[in-house]
């Protein structure tokens, strides 16, 4: 984990005092006329340049248009040391992106009326179990598993990434000895395990192997000839992989259903224009002029896909948000497999479409169904930048497939949705997907420490807070991202409750108030420094641990994790002499940390031990 100020502002630094090079783009006039010669060339010089900040090594993009993939292109290299260019043809691990065809296929059961969204996860999968402090796990079903909100941890990290991975369906073998997470259909919590099990209940459903059943029923009907889910990353096609422009080895990923998927640029826009094809009301603005002048009605006579996948019906099911009243999903922003992204196309349409990494691959798809367009892209590196890249393609691109600018098309954005509970002050310790959290202030500004950085938090025209950074101690800056969030501070049960509102008004929980506890005898002698023992055989820097530590600080046990970017602490709770669990709702949050009799420590998957020191702890 990158310390935040460091790298946010030496972003900002780099935006105020380098030279640019970033290409202009085409002015709006000749795009209105334009027949994507003027794009293309454009993004010929752009893409370069954020491969080159992102350290991107190659990475290839197609753009729909309708039912057309009207540009493809690779750029950089798939294979650096033998020079083989990246080309629209290459493969890639498409990470989280497979999450879209595992959804589809529950969905496609769904509708033969195999298995049913809303009834026990165990009816479709009975090999099924998971403990739970929070009643019945009944509540536990393939809709809130397809659309994050079951309560099921993360990952299962032992054996994930390993070059002789067990079956995917050891995932659901494990689950007996673990907890929820959360209460079912309480909070937005991503999880690579829930979509395994969803694997694993399409095959047992279906009585076909989950690979199979892909292939036949889902690739294959798409067109997707160059696609698969498979373990190994072989192939005269397949892309290396990097980091830093250095080679590293992709290990092969167990759990097939959550991010298994290999494919091309090429066969993922077939799924594209599926959607525009068989074209769901996804809340947008409605496009009436292409290229050609002539307003299409008629779409499923265009595709060159199969229609026989889902019916309309079901995918507008798929693609619309889930909702969840509680305090901790504000606003939902996730249909069953597909997201609904914020801030593409300047809001004025809904952009689907899903993410995608792994050890050292990147990919993402994007849609807007009512702009009829959509852009693919997959690289071989895990640094990220294609939301970045996905909203430039798709914004130069608009003018040219609608005849129309965007600055014309009216605002489809409604009022923010009203936050839970009562205005509190920010003073506080929270805990975060970023770690613990500390504020202190009053009226006329915060100081807000996490992960070792000092942040100021100010009040701003809206009635809510900014973050900024601080340089040299004193200079405020803002810091890329999160200066665009609007911070409120609300109680709600009794807590206090942090939450971001973005630029399109869409509300996000951000933290919660951390629970202080006294010391607990037991716990006390377990505080020190822990090693683990079964590491992923990589030298992937992400995927190591530095010293972890089990400390009591701040009137609460934590597990802290330090490396070279510094000093990361979580708050836990303690449930009783052996178990314990993250602090906080969200992704990571609510999980179980139990510890064994021989003085380890499990979570996930990952065993920790506790490594031997000669200093005493000292009494209580």
């Amino acid at each position: 984990m990158q310390k935040l100020t460091g790298v946010l502002c030496a972003s900002a630094f780099t935006t105020l005092c380098a030279c640019s090079t970033t290409p202009k783009a085409p002015a709006l006039n000749l795009l209105l006329t334009d027949d994507y010669s003027r794009v293309t060339q454009y993004l010929q010089q752009y893409i370069p340049e954020r491969m080159d900040e992102h350290d991107i090594t190659g990475l290839s993009v197609a753009l729909v248009d309708d039912q057309r993939v009207v540009w493809s292109e690779g750029f950089g290299f798939a294979d650096a040391d033998a020079e083989v260019p990246a080309t629209a043809a290459t493969q890639y691990r498409a990470g989280s992106v497979s999450k879209l065809f595992t959804a589809l296929a529950v969905m496609q059961l769904k509708e033969q009326q195999r298995l049913t969204l809303d009834a026990p996860l165990v009816d479709s999968l009975p090999s099924f179990s998971i403990r739970s402090r929070f009643g019945s796990t009944d509540d536990i079903t393939l809709r809130n598993v397809l659309s994050h909100h079951s309560g099921i941890p993360d990952s299962l990290m032992d054996g994930m990434f390993t070059t002789e991975p067990a079956p995917y369906t050891y995932v659901t073998e494990q689950m007996g000895q673990y907890f929820t997470a959360a209460p079912p259909n309480t909070v937005f919590g991503y999880s690579n395990i829930a979509y395994t099990l969803a694997g694993h209940a399409v095959e047992h459903t279906s009585n076909t192997p989950f690979t199979e059943y892909m292939h036949t029923q889902i690739l294959e009907p798409l067109g997707m000839m160059n696609s698969n889910f498979r373990y190994d990353t072989t192939g005269d096609a397949m892309s290396k992989s990097y980091i830093g422009g250095k080679e590293v080895e992709e290990l092969p990923l167990r759990d097939l259903p959550a991010g298994g998927l290999i494919s091309t640029v090429g066969d993922l826009s077939q799924l594209l224009k599926w959607v525009i094809a068989n074209k769901p009301h996804v809340e947008s603005n409605e496009v009436t002029s292409k290229i050609d002048g002539v307003k299409n009605t008629d779409k499923t006579q265009l595709s060159n896909v199969e229609a026989s996948l889902i019916t309309p019906n079901t995918l507008q099911e798929m693609l619309a948000i889930q909702s969840y009243e509680t305090p901790y999903t504000p606003d939902p922003f996730n249909g069953l497999g597909w997201f609904h992204f914020s801030g593409m196309l300047d809001n004025k349409y809904a952009v689907i479409g899903h993410g995608g990494q792994t050890m050292a691959h990147n990919a993402l798809v994007a849609v807007a169904p009512d702009a009829k367009l959509g852009v693919v892209l997959m690289a071989n590196g895990p640094s990220g930048g294609l939301h970045e890249i996905a909203d430039e393609i798709l914004s130069n691109a608009y003018p040219v497939a609608t005849r129309q600018s965007l600055d014309d098309v009216p605002k489809r954005q409604a009022e923010p949705t009203p936050l839970p509970g009562e205005p509190t002050d920010f003073n506080g310790q929270y805990t975060s997907v970023f770690g613990h959290i500390n504020i202190t202030g009053d009226s006329d500004g915060h100081e807000l420490q996490v992960a070792g950085d000092s942040l100021d938090l100010s009040p701003n025209d809206t009635g809510s807070h900014t973050i900024r950074a601080k340089i040299l101690g004193f200079i405020k800056i803002k810091i890329p991202g999160l200066s665009e969030l609007s911070l409120f501070a609300r109680e709600v049960d009794g807590k206090k409750v942090l939450y971001g509102r973005n630029r399109a008004g869409r509300n996000n929980l951000i933290a919660t108030e951390m629970e202080t506890e006294v010391r607990n005898p037991v716990w006390h002698d377990r505080m020190g420094v822990y090693q683990l023992i079964n590491p992923v055989d990589t030298d992937i820097k992400s995927f190591q641990f530095g010293k972890v530590e089990l400390v009591y600080e701040d009137g609460a046990y934590h597990v802290v994790i330090q490396d070279n970017d510094g000093r990361h602490k979580q708050p836990i709770r303690l449930i009783n002499d052996n178990e314990a669990v993250i602090q906080g709702y969200g992704r990571g949050r609510g999980e179980t940390i139990f510890a064994g009799a021989d003085g380890s420590m499990l979570h996930t998957g990952w065993v920790f031990r506790k490594v031997p020191d000669e200093n005493a702890q000292g009494d209580l």
